[in-house]
């Protein structure tokens, strides 16, 4: 058994030596018997019987051929390569099979080899749909990230707390006298101490530490928004 024409033209030159290259199968066949060979790949395969002796010699040659058949009755789509290129969309989700049939050789047909190009279209939608969730996914990541760095573990904001009561401070200071400035920074509750604390969560600075804790013991309610208290942080001056 030769793979090709060229295995045959190989063979026909010296049919006593077989080739390392194109011959699948040598056997010498004395008196009966079979011979079974197994081909996976799709080729032009050739079965030649040769005479090795001076004398003349009669062969009954039967061959049987067993292929594997595929039902292409059921298949989505089918095109004539001939006619033109073929275009087709392939599903996402499962595997796609092809099945390429060649026709019969015609008579006077000097080659009956068969060239094929198959090449695969980008699908841009399915791009552009990766891109956008994924961009969506690491935005959602970022900002939960920041939000929660913001935060100290008690769920309670503090930075902005702080740089938003010393704008109002320096806004308020700007814009009073000197008497109103003494009043302002003053604790409400004793008129003594400076302010030098905050509540949480509404962030108003009314009253001296120690006043804030005596509210934050007993009320426990901002005096000035009425707004339940969590906490009170004291302001340290540098």
């Amino acid at each position: 058994m030769l793979a090709g024409s060229a295995g045959l033209a190989e063979w026909l030159k010296d049919p006593s030596q077989p080739s390392i290259h194109f011959s699948m199968s040598w056997n010498l066949i004395h008196g009966n018997g079979s011979i079974q060979k197994d081909v996976s790949e799709s080729s032009t395969y050739y079965i030649a019987v040769g005479n090795l002796n001076a004398e003349f010699a009669g062969v009954n040659l039967n061959t049987t051929i067993k292929a594997f058949l595929h039902n292409t009755t059921e298949s989505y789509y089918k095109c004539a390569p001939a006619e033109g290129n073929c275009t087709f969309q392939l599903f996402l989700k499962g595997g796609n099979a092809a099945v390429l049939t060649s026709p019969a050789r015609s008579p006077g047909m000097v080659s009956g080899d068969w060239y094929f190009e198959l090449w695969y279209g980008r699908r841009w939608v399915t791009y552009l749909i990766g891109t956008g969730g994924i961009t969506s996914l690491l935005l959602l990541m970022n900002y939960f990230s920041n939000h929660l760095r913001r935060r100290d573990p008690l769920g309670e904001i503090e930075p902005e707390r702080n740089t938003l009561l010393s704008h109002e401070d320096g806004d308020s200071s700007a814009s009073i006298s000197d008497d109103d400035e003494h009043r302002h920074r003053h604790c409400a509750i004793c008129f003594t101490a400076p302010k030098d604390c905050f509540f949480l969560p509404c962030g108003h600075s009314v009253a001296c530490f120690q006043c804030a804790t005596r509210i934050r013991k007993s009320s426990a309610v901002c005096p000035i928004c009425r707004q339940r208290t969590r906490k009170v942080k004291r302001i340290y001056t540098v």
